[in-house]
């Protein structure tokens, strides 16, 4: 809450502000195209001094308004005209009668200049983390001044409690209720007060609440989750439209679904065993414990090494780099042949050609550092941009599935005009026509998001399109190929942004959402679930689990992802905080690589307002231009290598080389996973050629899920330990980042 909000617009008549010297009011261009009447600071002389009090008061009544010794951000704009060498203005704040200022918020000589975002030339200064002591007895002043000739004008005063996100670092303050009492009033702004017994019902509402500050999470929680609910309702829509084609008609293997399918007996073509009690035959399998015994041992082994450097190592990972030592490579080979027990398990499901495609389009990529060693390429800022051919490889990619797809899409549409459902659709979840209603619901949903957002109706619009259809391959990936772990996404989705208009299109709001979608969302495990929901639609169908309660068990996952995964995080943070619970902190919150992005594309937009420069030598005006960038042909060269492959692979049944190796070469899911995956393909190819397919089937895959659940018991008993060391062995060394692959 902006506590300052309106303070400029009132007068010395009004009593909302004082002012000495000259100060007048101008209507200026402060937003694009808007007029705004704004205070303006005016000396005629080097001598002269201006300034204007804002009044903020402690109290509002009876309510506390001003919390003191609590953090907060002081912004706002400011343009300054016409000053000298020694003019300057500045922000500062006063308590009460005081004739010294108390903090100076900024002092500065800028003189704005138009920008895309400001045409007007106003400048946004201010200050984080001012906290009002508590000597202020009744009110705080904020004063705007100007020094020496020249003007300023003021606009857009924000004063915001950033308390909330401190304490989610920090921990919240808590003190008893006889503290709470002995507190002066105006000392009991965000105190958390504990129950004198915590066996009483303001104490379970404690418990309960986590002392959390619901109110202020709110809105956030709305933003996010609005969002977020109508990617996945449309991922959703989208995976009950594709399942057909996938499964039955493609025949995709599922290849990560099937350890649960296993387990659960969903492999059985005996009707009468599903549903029956009996315990699935794999978990009577001898190979499949005989992989989780030896998986285990290794694993617990690994972990013991790495508290007890007396214990032998039985690790996996060797550097490559030392054996193709040679600069001429430019490092291509700079990476480590590394197994982990969870890859090897998932990639021994996925077939041969993808399992090689994978490595060889791993070190596709990798081979673009020695091309760029050798012909200079790299001495460019970014090359190879990786970011930028994952993101051309993703979208071409989905475009060509679509066009491929085209027959099959066109009948789904008929089929919704049509109603209804035909013969094998009863296990469908939905109908095809309410899945094209969802679709549209979605983008009038997201529609009315971004209006209430204020981010870009237009634009936000363009940026969902392209975050289904980067979900879309990331579901197909998953169903067709298989994939051992989670980072296979194009990382960089920001990138786009200016390839598709910038900021004409997406608005600096929308910029800034994008960035941080890019490294909530999209470079982490979020958009595993669009490939998850086709698995579960599947599995459920084999399970003859009734339609409607695979929608109902969708919606309670992301209602209680909200509510329980919410409350669970923010619970911790206010309870220790983030910091001292081990959990965060807030140099990990920063991510600067993404607003530098911001940066950088808001600079762009603010050349597009000023095209055209002085030359310093010729004294002529002359226009900036450039030719293409090297990110452009990085996305060109990314869709134009999964284009060819896509198109191959569509028209020449034996042509082996999957796209996948171009759309997840670049990804860090390759560098991490590339050597289980290559031992995969090793073992898979050997067992095929000796035994057959019926000893894959029947031998190789119970073994590979027997390692796949040793693999991960070894991480619970890790977690049971390091919980263990934490609460009663403190100052215990962390050894997560040496083993967290297995």
């Amino acid at each position: 809450k902006n506590i300052a909000e309106g303070a400029l617009l009132g007068d010395e008549t009004t009593g909302a502000l004082t002012a000495r010297g000259t100060l007048e009011r101008k209507e200026l261009e402060v937003d694009a195209g808007v007029l705004t009447s704004v205070p303006v600071l005016r000396n005629e002389q080097p001598e002269d001094v201006s300034t204007m009090r804002i009044p903020i008061p402690l109290f509002k009544g009876d309510n506390l308004h001003l919390c003191l010794n609590e953090p907060y951000l002081m912004t706002l704009l400011t343009r300054a005209d016409g000053l000298e060498s020694e003019s300057y203005y500045y922000c500062r704040i006063f308590y009460d009668d005081d004739d010294d200022f108390a903090t100076e918020v900024f002092s500065s000589r800028e003189e704005g200049e138009p920008s895309y975002l400001r045409p007007g030339g106003f400048v946004r200064k201010g200050r984080y983390g001012i906290e009002f002591s508590s000597a202020v007895e009744k009110t705080a002043h904020i004063e705007l001044g100007l020094v020496g000739r020249g003007s300023v004008a003021f606009s857009d005063l924000s004063l915001m409690s950033v308390s909330v996100i401190e304490e989610m670092y920090d921990g919240r303050k808590v003190v008893t209720q006889a503290e709470y009492d002995a507190l002066p009033a105006k000392l009991r702004g965000r105190v958390l007060v504990r129950p004198d017994s915590m066996f009483s019902l303001a104490g379970a509402k404690m418990v309960l609440s986590g002392g959390v500050p619901f109110r202020e999470w709110v809105n956030p929680a709305i933003f996010w989750f609005g969002f977020v609910s109508l990617l996945l309702a449309g991922t959703f829509a989208v995976a009950v439209i594709m399942r057909k084609q996938w499964i039955e008609n493609e025949r995709y293997p599922l290849p990560v679904a099937q350890i649960p399918i296993r387990l659960l007996g969903l492999d059985s073509n005996d009707s009468d065993e599903l549903g029956s009690g009996k315990l699935p035959s794999i978990w009577k399998n001898r190979l499949m414990w005989i992989g989780f015994g030896v998986t285990l041992f290794w694993c617990l082994m690994k972990i013991w090494a790495a508290y007890n450097s007396s214990v032998p190592n039985l690790s996996i990972n060797v550097p490559i780099g030392p054996y193709f030592n040679d600069p001429g490579w430019g490092g291509m080979w700079n990476v480590n042949f590394k197994v982990c027990s969870v890859f090897l398990a998932l990639s021994l499901f996925m077939e041969l050609n993808v399992l090689m495609t994978i490595v060889v389009g791993f070190f596709l990529y990798r081979a673009q550092s020695w091309i760029g060693h050798s012909y200079g390429l790299t001495s460019t800022a970014g090359y190879p941009f990786q970011g930028d051919q994952m993101n051309g490889a993703y979208l071409m990619y989905a475009l060509l599935v679509i066009f491929f797809t085209r027959k099959y899409l066109w009948m789904v549409i008929k089929r919704a005009f049509k109603g209804g459902r035909e013969a094998g659709e009863e296990h469908e979840v939905m109908s095809y026509r309410t899945s094209l209603v969802a679709l549209a619901v979605c983008y009038a949903g997201i529609a009315a998001w971004a209006h209430w957002a204020g981010i870009g109706v237009s634009g936000m619009l363009v940026f969902y399109t392209i975050m289904l259809l980067i979900s879309f391959v990331a579901a197909k990936l998953r169903a067709e190929c298989g994939m051992p772990f989670s980072t296979y996404f194009p990382w960089s989705v920001m990138a786009i942004v200016p390839l598709l208009g910038g900021a004409p299109l997406f608005a600096p709001g929308g910029f800034l959402f994008i960035a941080i979608v890019t490294e909530l969302l999209v470079i982490r495990s979020f958009l595993l679930l669009p490939g998850i929901q086709v698995e579960m639609i599947e599995m459920g169908r084999r399970a003859n689990v009734v339609p409607r309660h695979i929608v109902t068990v969708a919606a309670l996952g992301v209602l209680g992802a909200l509510l329980v995964g919410g409350w669970f995080v923010l619970s911790n943070a206010y309870a220790t905080g983030a910091e001292i619970g081990g959990t965060g902190s807030a140099s990990m919150g920063l991510k600067t690589h993404w607003f530098r992005t911001y940066g950088s594309y808001m600079k762009a937009a603010d050349q597009e307002v000023v095209p055209e420069e002085a030359s310093a030598e010729e004294g002529e005006r002359v226009t900036k231009r450039g030719g293409v960038k090297p990110q452009v042909w990085a996305f060109a060269y990314g869709a134009g290598t999964v284009a060819i492959a896509t198109t191959l692979r569509q028209f020449f049944a034996g042509f082996w080389f999957h796209p996948i190796g171009f759309l997840v070469g670049a990804t860090w899911m390759a560098q991490e996973a590339w050597g289980s995956i290559l031992l995969a393909c090793l073992i898979r190819f050997s067992v095929l050629k000796v035994g057959g397919a019926a000893t894959v089937r029947e031998k190789l895959l119970p073994f590979a899920t027997g390692i796949f659940l040793g693999g991960l018991t070894a991480y619970f008993i890790y977690a049971v330990t390091v919980s263990y060391l934490k609460f009663f062995v403190p100052g215990t060394k962390s050894v997560w980042w040496s083993i967290w692959a297995l």
